[in-house]
């Protein structure tokens, strides 16, 4: 063979290898800026907020805020970013692995040879091909996972919406009794004060009148600080500016948890929970991931193509198989690590049904004593009520001093507070059974064909 045609075959083998590069490198994703924003894109209105087109009433009820914030929450926002990510893990797994290409070449520098040498091969992994089903079957259950893990998140922020909803619409309760309370003790004192300058009083008979002065606006400071922080974190929630003003219908309309809502919600909990079923997916996959480990100890096998032409100017053409022999590793390591995960997940679901099982019947029997609190003390308010309407009466006819008629009210509107804050502590509690049970919650269903070998 002359010079030109050895340098002329190892051209073609080249430009071929370029070629096939070249087509590869065609399909590859170019790289794009995504720049971080500058400042916070908090919102400042409930008006601008994301409702799904849906027009927003004048004064939101409890629901209008936990769907507004299902919508809004920039947590949430950021959570379902990782559906992406497992979306992109099914892609990967149903690639099909890139072959290995090689290419040698030995020029002739001296002896009897003609030309320089050269070896194209391309090799497939077939393990690879085996286990492709299987890890896309394993791809997908992780996605659906990820799925249950989110709506878990969604459905907690749905709970935190009404939570503070109702803590902020009885905080105003409570305040607008503390503040009725204050207006009275202040009248009181303006009248002690009125009656000291005319030396009909003296400090010490004051005094008292001064210190229920005192503690009720120690009690109203306390309470407008609350419902300042409730706001603030409501505010979080929807995305708004911290002082961006949330129009409350102020009522609370959540509905009673009874004994047979208990017994049904613990029976069907484990299909309405996207929590207890995002921890069946994750355990049935890792399940798949232990069965992946054993088939896996067999050899890894890669077959393909070989051929090339030798300095003599030989050419040969024919198969090349390579394998491991499975004799020190065998995934022995692999096995024993996927084994063990698979335990630590069985145990982490059984562990999380019985902690809801446990919570879920702890404040059921909560909600049960607070609801005999409220009864007692709404059945204590009629009288109440009745009383300081007569003493109210008395006092303006004189037969009545001013200060038992102030202690009737006093007792009164503090009944009031408690009945308003045990109410408070109902709803909590009834929203929180509510969130436990996922009362409410389609029940969710595991495809077989995502975890099944």
């Amino acid at each position: 063979m002359s010079f030109f045609t050895e340098r002329t075959t190892v051209r073609r083998v080249v430009r071929g290898t370029c070629l096939a590069l070249a087509a590869a490198l065609a399909g590859c994703t170019s790289y794009t800026k995504l720049p971080l924003v500058p400042a916070a894109p908090l919102v400042t209105s409930v008006a601008a907020l994301e409702n799904a087109g849906r027009p927003l009433p004048a004064n939101l009820g409890i629901e209008d805020v936990a769907r507004l914030a299902v919508l809004n929450d920039p947590a949430l926002r950021a959570l379902r970013a990782q559906q992406g990510i497992a979306n992109a893990s099914i892609l990967q797994a149903g690639l099909l692995p890139d072959p290995q290409y090689s290419l040698d070449a030995a020029a002739l520098l001296a002896g009897p040879a003609t030309q320089t040498s050269y070896a194209v091969g391309m090799v497939e992994n077939i393990q690879a091909l085996i286990l492709m089903g299987v890890n896309k079957r394993i791809a997908k259950a992780g996605a659906d996972q990820v799925t249950a893990q989110i709506l878990w998140q969604e459905w907690l922020v749905i709970g935190q919406a009404r939570v503070l909803s109702v803590q902020l619409i009885e905080q105003q309760r409570i305040l607008s009794y503390q503040q009725d309370l204050e207006h009275l003790l202040h009248r009181q004192l303006d009248d002690a004060d009125r009656a000291l300058a005319a030396n009909n009083t003296t400090t010490t008979q004051i005094a008292p009148i001064l210190s229920a002065v005192q503690g009720v606006r120690t009690q109203i400071n306390s309470t407008q600080r609350t419902i300042l922080m409730q706001h603030q974190q409501l505010a979080a929630l929807l995305g708004l500016v911290p002082d961006a003003a949330i129009p409350l219908a102020g009522t609370t309309n959540i509905r009673p948890v009874t004994d047979a809502d208990i017994r049904l919600g613990l029976q069907q909990m484990t299909r309405t929970r996207p929590d207890l079923v995002a921890l069946q997916l994750g355990y049935r996959m890792q399940d798949a991931k232990f069965r992946e480990a054993i088939l896996a100890q067999f050899p890894a096998l890669s077959f393909g193509p070989a051929g090339g032409s030798d300095n003599t100017n030989v050419h040969s053409l024919g198969p090349q198989v390579n394998f491991t022999l499975p004799i020190f590793n065998r995934n022995k390591g692999n096995v024993a690590s996927q084994k063990a995960t698979r335990q630590q997940l069985h145990d982490d679901y059984t562990a999380r049904l019985m902690a809801a099982t446990g919570d879920i019947e702890a404040r059921f029997a909560q909600t049960q004593q607070i609801e005999a609190q409220l009864d007692r003390v709404e059945q204590s308010l009629p009288p109440l009520i009745s009383a300081e309407a007569s003493a109210r009466q008395a006092t303006a006819h004189g037969f009545l001093g001013a200060q038992s008629y102030v202690d009737l009210a006093t007792a009164r509107l503090n009944r009031e507070s408690e009945r308003v804050s045990l109410e408070q502590m109902l709803l909590e509690q009834r929203i929180a059974l509510i969130t436990l049970l996922g009362a409410g919650m389609p029940a969710l269903t595991i495809p077989a064909d995502r975890i099944s070998l």
